[in-house]
């Protein structure tokens, strides 16, 4: 039928061997289709086509990845969560399930990159009362989470308490709890409101929210010096200009540091942006957005920023629906850099409906992160769940028209148009290469050996020869082959997210085994050029510790991160101090310098970045200073020898020795003798106790010259060393007086 047709037996095979091809690839019901002789394939070919796009567009959706961390804090909603980026983990507190809870959990690998684990955190210090519907905001800095507000009953009362956990992730202290005394006028007691944090200046920005009753507010509120450092905190009420939002329960806030606004999101669907919001730099102002395309209707909504795109990522449920909550991005969030859009995300396995879970997020890796929450039906939820690529950039996206860029118009978004730059809206792909039929040379059309042969931009200068089965290309190739094209094409913009997404796909299939399935990613990422190999970043202290791992200077830490031969080359080194003393910066190239001058142990967290994406998994050093030397006491008994007869007389030295940073090093301890005479006198080392008391004995001579009016002075001086190697001495004098003082007299009887 195929020669009647007008093929040629060079075609008819041509055909055929990609199709026995797929077998394993694709679905049971179309290997049936397959196998059911030639005289189908033709009819076939077009719907393998579809079907082939339609899993691409599939695959290139962000994913949704339910996590099953050990352990857990059960279930619980209207609690509150922080994402620390140095350590990759979700502090959670409070929130209500039977009960309402003030308990600290921290979910490591929270954004599903290694093994997740829930580990509850037991601080220090007083906690705050059980509460729900607070907020919750972090300092990365400082390592520091603060809390405002809340419900502490059955929703009421409200409180406008702000409370401090110093040490939040538990990396360079034990966490502690403290509350704040702000000064001035403090906010009203509230409930579900907004809150963001501006680092940068250590201020807490406040809107909206509810008295626990029937008043909504829309009130825009600023503390100083939030997190308990740098001064007395205080609060301080803005009066912006224009239209404000409506008073509002539950907006969605988030703050961009780039242009010091304060980006609020109320449902159903209202964008408000709040121009100098932390009250610093200029008279505040509302502004309300008229993003472009039709908007979502959310009932009740989370949100989400991504300041490296200016993105923000609201997830909620529609209203009047049932289906699993939506995910929608608006681009130029804060109002600038041009007009903001609404973009739909179409993701996959999404996480069942629900309201009032925590959502936190991970720029780094474009990672949104959900947990717990309340269902349609009433159960309170305790599960994970991780959405990669949730910002919208790199995966498959729908605008408000149902598509976003098309360039050649032909009605197949350029996400996962096979050919971008041609119309083609069959998407015919004779070859099933990957590339279309409108962009490959007539010759390769039907040529199975195009796999290996095309260019990026279809052509060849190699004749297409026909493929047996068994000289398939490899399955690393095929797939390298594809994610090359559509990278150069700007259908992706990451070959890592992709390969991996096609590869999960085989696996789900059965086609490749879950043990194989990293290694044939790594296989095609290579191929395809793309770096999968994260620098390694050395730190080298200057100067270096003692033996004791102690310094007694400032010190003076040099990381240099190495790429691998051809890799990206390294993009940023990035650091962060805890402990004695604190900061972070996220430095552009392979060196950076730490300095550190804060007497106490410093953990210095740091990690590289390569061009690729690729994270160094944390490193940290331990740097002890210590610049102050021990404190030393010292007296003799007796003080004081008489008669001077000549003859030895035991004297005890005692005294304490502390230091309150390294420690007293026991045997650095010792004493020595010196008299007014130059007489060579005892000195040997000194024993000292845990408490850092000390006593000893050392014979001294109870003799002076008979014509030295002054005596003789034995001074014993005691030197110690901590271990730092900082020493000091103390002395004590022991006198053999030239006489007692008295005086005599005498009468003479007559």
């Amino acid at each position: 039928m195929l020669s009647e047709a007008g093929f040629t037996s060079q075609d008819i095979q041509s055909l055929a061997d990609p199709t026995a091809g797929l077998i394993g690839f694709i679905s049971p019901q179309w290997q049936q289709t397959m196998l059911a002789g030639p005289e189908v394939i033709i009819a076939s070919v077009n719907e393998i086509g579809g079907w082939i796009d339609r899993e691409t567009q599939i695959l290139s959706a962000p994913q949704w990845t339910r996590l099953t961390p050990a352990g857990g804090p059960g279930a619980r909603f209207l609690d509150s969560a922080v994402y620390v980026p140095a350590t990759n983990a979700m502090i959670i507190f409070g929130g209500a399930s039977s009960t309402h809870f003030d308990d600290v959990w921290k979910l490591t690998n929270a954004n599903g990159i290694g093994t997740p684990t829930w580990v509850q955190i037991t601080p220090l210090g007083n906690p705050p009362a059980p509460r729900l519907e607070h907020s919750a905001v972090y300092d990365p800095t400082t390592d520091r989470m603060m809390i405002f507000g809340g419900g502490l009953g059955n929703s009421s009362p409200c409180a406008n308490d702000v409370w401090v956990l110093a040490n939040a992730s538990g990396v360079a202290g034990i966490p502690t709890w403290s509350p704040l005394n702000p000064s001035g006028a403090a906010p009203a007691p509230r409930l579900n409101h907004g809150s963001a944090y501006d680092s940068t200046n250590n201020r807490l920005m406040v809107f909206g929210g509810n008295n626990c009753f029937q008043t909504n507010f829309n009130d825009v509120w600023v503390l100083s010096n939030a997190n308990g450092l740098g001064g007395t905190p205080a609060w301080t009420q803005l009066s912006p200009s224009g239209t404000a939002p409506a008073s509002s329960s539950g907006p969605g806030t988030v703050y961009s540091a780039a242009s010091n606004r304060l980006i609020v999101f109320l449902s159903p669907s209202s964008v408000f942006v709040l121009s100098n919001a932390n009250g610093l730099r200029g008279i505040p102002s509302w502004t309300q957005l008229h993003p472009a395309g039709v908007p979502p209707v959310f009932d009740g909504a989370n949100t989400v920023y991504d300041s490296a795109t200016n993105r923000l990522i609201v997830f909620g449920p529609q209203v009047g629906q049932t289906s699993p909550n939506d995910v929608w991005v608006l681009t130029n969030a804060d109002g600038s850099g041009g007009t903001p859009s609404w973009i739909h995300l179409s993701t996959q396995n999404p996480p069942a409906r629900r309201g009032a879970p925590t959502v936190v997020y991970d720029s780094a890796n474009n990672r949104m992160i959900v947990f717990g929450g309340l269902d349609p039906a009433g159960n309170i939820l305790a599960d994970v769940w991780v959405l990669a690529g949730s910002n919208g950039v790199g995966g498959f996206s729908l605008g408000s028209s149902g598509k976003i860029t098309d360039t050649d118009g032909d009605g197949v978004p350029d996400d996962v148009d096979n050919c971008p730059l041609v119309p083609n809206a069959d998407q015919r792909d004779s070859n099933l290469d990957g590339i279309g039929d409108a962009c490959e040379t007539p010759s390769l059309v039907r040529g199975t050996a195009a796999f290996l042969q095309a260019n990026l931009d279809g052509s060849t200068t190699a004749t297409p020869t026909p493929l047996t089965v068994a000289q398939e290309p490899p399955l690393a190739d095929q797939i390298a082959r594809i994610v090359q094209f559509r990278v150069s094409s700007g259908m992706t913009t990451s070959a890592m997210q992709l390969a991996t997404n096609l590869v999960d796909s085989l696996v789900e299939a059965g086609s490749v085994q879950p043990a194989q399935a990293n290694q044939l990613v790594t296989d095609v990422l290579q191929k395809v050029g793309v770096d999968t190999t994260p620098p390694v970043t050395t730190a080298v202290a200057s100067p270096a510790p003692n033996g004791g791992g102690w310094n007694n200077s400032n010190v003076t830490v040099t990381l240099t991160s190495a790429d691998n031969p051809g890799g990206s080359g390294v993009k940023q080194t990035q650091w962060s101090l805890a402990g004695a003393q604190s900061g972070s910066r996220a430095v552009p190239g392979n060196t950076a310098t730490v300095s550190v001058s804060a007497e106490g142990t410093t953990t210095l967290t740091y990690f590289g970045t390569d061009n690729a994406g690729n994270q160094e998994v944390p490193k940290t050093l331990r740097i002890q200073i210590d610049k102050t030397p021990p404190m030393i006491t010292a007296s003799a008994n007796p003080a004081t020898l008489w008669p001077p007869n000549g003859k030895m007389v035991n004297v005890t030295v005692s005294g304490t020795i502390m230091d309150a940073i390294s420690g007293v090093n026991p045997n650095s301890v010792t004493f020595a003798v010196k008299d007014t005479y130059g007489t060579i006198q005892p000195s040997g080392n000194v024993a000292v106790s845990g408490n850092g008391s000390y006593s000893f004995t050392v014979a001294l001579e109870a003799r002076r010259s008979g014509n030295d009016q002054n005596g003789r002075t034995f001074t014993i001086t005691v030197i110690a060393q901590d271990n730092a190697g900082n020493q000091s001495s103390a002395s004590t004098a022991v006198v053999v007086p030239h006489d007692q003082g008295l005086v005599w007299s005498w009468r003479r009887d007559r």
